[in-house]
């Protein structure tokens, strides 16, 4: 599935910030019980940090939003993120449709601005067969890119 290798990648990202928020929440008292504290430290390192697959990565954080809910908004920025950078890599698949054919490249420009996980595979189905292709091994060979 595109969206767990794409949140694969903000691995990294995603741990800075529930260290962040874990911070934070430690500093408000939020997590004021020490017994709290460890049980979120043990499960970012043994569950989310030691994560080797899109998919178990994924799971991993969706489960400890749900089991520490003050983190919810970990879930949220994360999408946040992964729409952002699918969106990045679709412009750079359809930049050269700018001089090719620029009808089709703001149609398909505005409608990957607009659009969502949900979408992305009616605005796929629309890319011509290059760039089709040009977005597929971006996103699941980005060495080969």
């Amino acid at each position: 599935m595109i969206t767990e290798k794409e949140t694969f990648k903000l691995k990294n990202k995603i741990l800075a910030e529930i260290a962040t928020m874990f911070e934070a929440h430690l500093k408000s008292g939020k997590i004021a019980n020490p017994d709290d504290a460890n049980e979120i430290v043990n499960f970012v390192n043994k569950e989310i940090d030691t994560a080797i697959h899109p998919r178990k990565f994924t799971r991993a954080v969706q489960r400890f939003c749900e089991k520490f809910p003050a983190f919810a908004m970990i879930e949220k920025k994360l999408q946040s993120m992964r729409l952002e950078l699918i969106q990045q890599i679709g412009q750079e698949c359809i930049e050269n449709l700018m001089e090719d054919a620029p009808d089709q490249w703001e149609a398909l420009s505005e409608e990957l601005i607009q659009g969502t996980e949900d979408t992305l595979g009616s605005w796929l189905a629309k890319l011509p067969e290059a760039n089709y292709t040009q977005f597929t091994v971006k996103v699941f060979h980005p060495q080969e890119a």
